[in-house]
């Protein structure tokens, strides 16, 4: 069974929710590290946010594909792609 993008979407938001979670649990680690590991840790905490920000694009593209109006053109985050007719 193909998953519908609402569908996609809701996993999207699953997934944003748990590295947001990530995140939180990191930062609070965090407080109790020397500073080696706090740099590690910040190198970790920056691929997380910048997931949690491609996560969030993806869920926003899935969830509002069919009903959100754009021109030629739909983007997200640094990329780019021409919208295809369905009906065609």
């Amino acid at each position: 069974m193909v998953a519908s993008l609402q569908e996609i979407s809701l996993g999207y938001f699953d997934a944003s929710v748990r590295l947001r979670a990530g995140i939180q649990e990191l930062k609070e680690r965090m407080k109790t590290m020397d500073d080696v590991d706090k740099a590690s840790a910040n190198a970790i905490l920056r691929i997380y946010r910048q997931s949690l920000k491609e996560t969030r694009d993806l869920r926003n593209l899935c969830r509002d594909y069919y009903t959100r109006p754009r021109s030629s053109l739909y983007t997200m985050s640094q990329c780019k792609g021409y919208m295809r007719d369905a009906l065609k």
